[in-house]
């Protein structure tokens, strides 16, 4: 049934969805009748997305995608508040969290009820059961859609602010840079990918946007290496230097074939930090004592024994180990290990963000990371980057 859904929703047969939808309403209610009389006894959470509930629970959603897509967001909602409703161990949490946004904004955008908005807001943001993150991004909304007066929001503010301390609060200011090059025009067409013109001797070249920053940094701020990686190069050194602790064969439940790329618990929420809390903890106390040639020596030898294996590691993104080894010269143990304990707590959650380029100086052993933000005003862009870290 959730693949004869699916292939409505992808047909764009929304109205066949509907008639889907009504025999795995049926389905479902009868599925939690029996998990109310008789609890399942799967208790690990990278099984739970394999059973039948959570199989009617992705379908039920695509039911009320079916009806927005049809305006017909009284109905959608209505199905939205009936899986708001659903008091059962297998809800995924990512799940009732889209339910309640989308009810929200079908409340207050669509609906033009307000009161009813606030209120389900109102519960996201007192329920402690949902991360900050989310809660926060419900106040936004609520704010973003007028929905509240000034009494209100200052007390939906204070709600926010008591969540804080479920995470960890860093206040740091990122300096602003900008760089400026001159744009290729698009007479060929828009569609043509947007690059700038560079100078050279006798001639000059048209590199994409992240070309012209690291070329910046390379001649105005003398860094002799860079990258645009986005998180793929920080998750490989998680991968590469902690990976007998992310590939333990020990940890039970998380293995079921030879040709997986990762464990079944990595995006598991704290599930995969609980199982392997002891190895991590073993390693990172090595890594802290170990001087950066020990280190890069470590590395060197988990290019050379792994370098292939699927793993969370690209490793067509990178030619050699050296770029490793460059970067981890202008490093320690002591910002690894901060690096990889917050990959480890909750990989899901911190494995992705992470700012789009990366430089470094070997020399002065300085490293610096920035997001990079593109506006193009007439025939000019400007580049603001920002964050870095030195260690020299």
């Amino acid at each position: 049934l959730e693949n004869e859904m699916w292939n409505c929703w992808n047909s764009k047969k929304y109205t066949v969805c509907l008639h889907v939808g009504s025999r795995i309403r049926h389905l479902l209610d009868e599925e939690l009748r029996l998990l109310s009389e008789k609890p399942c006894s799967v208790r690990l959470v990278h099984y739970q997305n394999f059973t039948t509930v959570v199989s009617l629970l992705r379908a039920s959603t695509v039911l009320a995608q079916a009806f927005e897509k049809l305006k017909m967001y009284d109905k959608a909602n209505a199905e939205f508040e009936y899986l708001i409703s659903i008091n059962c161990q297998f809800v995924p949490a990512h799940r009732r969290s889209f339910w309640y946004e989308r009810a929200i904004l079908n409340y207050g955008r669509h609906l033009k009820l307000p009161k009813k908005a606030y209120e389900l807001a109102l519960d996201v943001i007192q329920d402690d059961t949902f991360d900050y993150y989310f809660r926060q991004r419900i106040y936004d909304r609520v704010l973003q859609m007028n929905l509240v007066g000034e009494d209100c929001e200052k007390q939906l503010a204070t709600n926010i602010q008591a969540a804080l301390d479920e995470t960890i609060e860093i206040d740091v200011e990122i300096p602003e840079k900008v760089i400026s090059a001159p744009l290729l025009s698009k007479s060929m067409g828009t569609s043509v990918k947007t690059v700038f013109v560079v100078p050279q001797e006798h001639q000059f070249s048209c590199p994409g946007v992240e070309a012209v920053a690291l070329n910046y940094y390379y001649q105005k701020e003398n860094f002799s290496k860079g990258l645009h990686s986005e998180g793929s190069i920080w998750l490989a050194l998680f991968g590469l230097l902690c990976w007998n602790e992310i590939y333990d064969s020990t940890v039970e439940d998380v293995w079921i074939s030879r040709y997986q790329t990762y464990p079944l618990d990595l995006y598991a929420g704290e599930m995969f930090w609980i199982n392997r809390q002891k190895t991590f903890e073993k390693k990172f106390e090595t890594l802290q004592c170990l001087s950066v040639q020990d280190i890069q020596s470590m590395l060197r030898a988990s290019w050379r024994e792994h370098e292939g294996i699927n793993s969370i590691v690209k490793w067509d993104a990178f030619e050699s180990s050296e770029m490793f080894e460059e970067m981890l010269s202008c490093m320690d143990g002591h910002m690894l290990v901060k690096l990889f304990g917050r990959l480890a707590s909750n990989f899901k959650r911190h494995s992705s963000g992470f700012p789009d380029l990366v430089v470094w100086n070997v020399q002065s052993r300085d490293i610096k990371v920035f997001f990079l933000l593109i506006r193009i005003l007439f025939s000019v862009i400007h580049y603001v980057g920002g964050g870095s870290q030195r260690t020299g």
